[in-house]
């Protein structure tokens, strides 16, 4: 039997959730996302927060993400454990709609922070002769955006416009379609909340690619007609200029590569949520409870997965995060 969006939440789950073995699954994943996540988490904040070579502006929207990833650990996920396993709200159902504002702010301030970020690369990288586009003013102004956008985006968006109830095989509130138009706002807060940034920051990532490609094959040109000179041109500090120019393309690339990787774990964490999403609607079906629960894992996983890859990808940052627990154990 197909489940229409006409239908109502309530009518369509009965409240028979719960007590399965993948509420069971995702519940254990989610304690052990939670126990790793929110130490991973306040350990990249603290560690760019203390440590003079860590405070960059590269690192600062990485700060930023990690707090919106910190944040949903700490004031959504916690809450839904026991309603997953038993398909009951315990809770006030004020806190219920509190829980799904913030999951919309944390999730849509992690998507802008991740916007942020590759546009700063592309301004290193591709617009480096403009210094006014990788100032610290700059950054911080855009990072700033982001969170304002996150914030009110979200808070008019579900705000007198949608009406949430708790679905038991969500095990969380969702928007109640009940309506067309409640239907389309729900579409529109997850969907397009979600991959509104992924063609921009995908452009920007290709167009970094290529600009580091190009820079490198003109290094190696330039090699290749020093090499048949007597002598090589040398800068003002002595150093020579392709060394030079090798070093800090080779910088660029590291960097970049982390932040990309970054993206590539975040795509794969929230992007099954919106295929999911935009699937179902687009047969006019409610998306399946253990199927739900999964997707909602998934993101979930996500927030600790970006703060360990850029522990331990970024050189510098292994090193502050890992060397006192490595001379705790003595190594």
């Amino acid at each position: 039997m197909n489940i229409t969006m006409n239908d109502s939440i309530s009518d369509v789950v009965s409240g028979s959730g719960g007590y399965d073995i993948t509420s069971f699954v995702v519940v254990a994943i989610g304690i052990i996302t939670m126990v790793v996540g929110i130490p991973t988490n306040i350990g990249l904040i603290v560690a760019i927060i203390l440590s003079p070579q860590l405070r960059t502006l590269n690192n600062f929207i990485i700060a930023n993400i990690t707090i919106s990833g910190l944040l949903q650990l700490v004031t959504v996920i916690p809450w839904q454990f026991h309603s997953f396993l038993t398909g009951k709200w315990l809770l006030p159902d004020r806190f219920c709609y509190v829980t799904f504002l913030l999951a919309l702010i944390t999730v849509d301030a992690l998507v802008n922070n991740m916007a942020v970020l590759a546009i700063y690369r592309y301004f290193v990288v591709v617009r480096r002769r403009n210094y006014i586009l990788h100032t610290k003013r700059v950054v911080v102004s855009m990072v700033a955006v982001a969170w304002l956008i996150s914030v009110v985006v979200s808070s008019v968006l579900i705000a007198g416009f949608v009406e949430t109830e708790f679905v038991p095989d969500y095990g969380r509130c969702v928007p109640a379609n009940r309506t067309e138009r409640s239907a389309k706002i729900y579409k529109l807060i997850t969907v397009g909340g979600i991959s509104k940034c992924f063609i921009p920051v995908i452009w920007a990532y290709l167009r970094i690619f290529w600009e580091v490609r190009r820079s490198s094959r003109s290094v190696n040109n330039a090699n290749s007609r020093r090499t048949s000179s007597d002598a090589p041109s040398t800068s003002q500090d002595g150093t020579s200029g392709s060394r030079k120019t090798r070093k800090l393309t080779r910088r660029e690339v590291t960097i970049t590569f982390v932040c990309a990787i970054n993206f590539m774990l975040f795509s794969c964490c929230y992007g099954p949520i919106v295929i999911v999403l935009a699937v179902y609607d687009s047969k006019g079906e409610m998306v399946p409870g253990g199927l739900h629960k999964v997707c909602t894992l998934m993101y979930w996983v996500g927030n600790t997965l970006n703060p360990l890859s850029y522990a331990i990808l970024q050189r510098e940052t292994r090193k502050v995060l890992f060397s006192p627990i490595c001379r705790a154990f003595g190594k």
